[in-house]
């Protein structure tokens, strides 16, 4: 999906979706952005998924394949990104809403106050949290997948030493 045709499906989503608008539900900026926010949302996760649609430019692969040497970092570059999209599922809402929006969007502080009805205190300390949460996972799952040697209390770090035992019994 092209940026004009995103622009597009939010402002007809808008359109369809003003009705249902009031003034108490809050500024109307922040329904736009709220709208918004999902399908740029969506878009993004379409887009992981479906490989077979094809586009007019993909400057993330281009990157990736300049800076990749070959098929297993291009692989290892794949398997992080599929990692990342499930690390953000596992997130609250709201979490994933107020990152979707300063990170992918690029909206300020105040931008995402507005477009979800909160102050600007909360829009940080909802992004600090998200982001404590995907390190906190992030750690889990690399401390899950290293080999069992790694993960062992210390000082039972290694195998035990044949040739020391074998040595001192033998003299």
């Amino acid at each position: 999906m092209s940026s004009a045709d995103l622009a597009q499906d939010v402002l007809l989503s808008v359109i369809t979706a003003l009705p249902r608008w009031r003034r108490a539900d809050g500024p109307f900026l922040g329904f736009v952005y709220g709208i918004a926010g999902h399908k740029v949302a969506n878009a993004f996760r379409t887009m992981g998924r479906d490989r077979s649609a094809a586009t007019s430019d993909v400057p993330e692969l281009l990157e990736t394949a300049e800076r990749a040497s070959g098929p297993e970092e291009m692989a290892i570059g794949a398997w992080t990104r599929h990692r990342l999209y499930g690390l953000l599922e596992r997130l609250p809402d709201r979490q994933r809403e107020v990152l979707a929006l300063r990170t992918v969007i690029g909206l300020s502080v105040e931008e995402v106050a507005d477009a979800t009805g909160s102050t600007p205190g909360a829009v940080r300390i909802a992004q600090h949290r998200a982001l404590s949460s995907l390190r906190q996972m992030l750690a889990i799952d690399v401390a899950a997948r290293r080999p069992r040697t790694e993960r062992a209390a210390p000082g039972h770090d290694q195998a035990p030493s044949w040739t020391a035992t074998c040595s001192g019994g033998s003299g």
